[in-house]
């Protein structure tokens, strides 16, 4: 039991680590977005096999622990886990996506308008981040409550 213990602590901590590289992945494109810097979207792109890997990875570990999960609540940790790293790994696919138009539009001359967009941006990451920790920690009241937060990424103040 110990032992299985220790290994769902790596899971969680795995996830934490791709969590923050799926963090930076977005501030990058947003800020290669922004200031139209187009070597940093180039490494926005080349850095998401990083996040491929850690879905791999925390797939792989969460099958192996699957297979001698000793209650139903460690079962359903490891099953939203796994569901967790594809939905990270779908940010970082998304942080690509918006750094691939970055480096496209690096080659305009700017637009001289108000994007709220690295706001929404912080919002939505700190979302993320605060779902994290309620995963992390157990605690579904927290989860949702995040839930109409939802709302003021659609509408930036």
């Amino acid at each position: 039991m110990e032992h299985f213990d220790m290994e769902l602590d790596i899971l969680k901590q795995k996830l934490l680590l791709m969590a923050s590289h799926a963090e930076t992945a977005v501030n990058r494109a947003v800020e290669a977005l922004v200031t139209r810097n187009y070597d940093l979207a180039v490494r926005v792109k080349e850095e998401d096999a990083a996040l491929d890997r850690f879905e791999i990875e925390v797939d792989d570990l969460a099958i192996h622990l699957l297979s001698k999960a000793p209650l139903a609540s460690d079962l359903r940790l490891v099953t939203v886990a796994m569901k967790i790293s594809q939905n990270l790994e779908r940010v970082g696919d998304e942080a690509t996506k918006i750094a691939k138009r970055a480096r496209d539009l690096s080659k305009e001359p700017p637009l001289k308008l108000n994007l709220e967009l690295p706001k929404m941006a912080t919002l939505a990451l700190g979302m993320l981040k605060a779902a994290l920790d309620t995963f992390v920690n157990h605690d579904s009241a927290a989860a949702r409550a995040l839930i109409p937060r939802d709302k003021e990424v659609e509408r930036p103040e």
